[in-house]
């Protein structure tokens, strides 16, 4: 899916190394609010999808009804303040980030960035 141009998710989160970047996105009233995401370490991807995409006991919470959490969706990090999840769509050509509200019952993602690369030249530019 990525051509020798892009870069890879994994080597994308070694290079982060769990850090942390700055969204700036309008709330509800249009108003720019930032938002701190921080990125897990590339080894504990695996473990954060627990509870989204996966139970306690490894079975699939994932459905492809809308609202559902997705197949193809991938938690790499997370909010900050209200801990909602930083996801990337493996399932979509150029891997978009989404975050959605947790705790909400449906899972309504809001893109933050068209691709992965997207996010990475955003992050550099900081």
């Amino acid at each position: 899916m990525y051509n020798k141009e892009n870069i890879t998710l994994k080597e994308f989160l070694l290079k982060m190394n769990g850090g942390e970047f700055e969204v700036i996105a309008q709330d509800n009233y249009g108003e720019s609010v930032s938002l701190i995401f921080v990125l897990f370490k590339e080894n504990e991807i695996e473990n954060a999808q627990l509870g989204y995409s996966v139970d306690e006991q490894g079975n699939s919470l994932t459905e492809n009804n809308e609202g559902d959490w997705q197949h193809g969706w991938v938690v790499i990090g997370y909010e900050e303040e209200l801990g909602d999840p930083l996801i990337i769509d493996t399932s979509q050509e150029g891997y978009p980030i989404l975050t959605a509200e947790h705790g909400a019952g449906d899972w309504e993602p809001i893109v933050l960035f068209n691709s992965l690369n997207d996010m990475k030249e955003s992050i550099d530019q900081n």
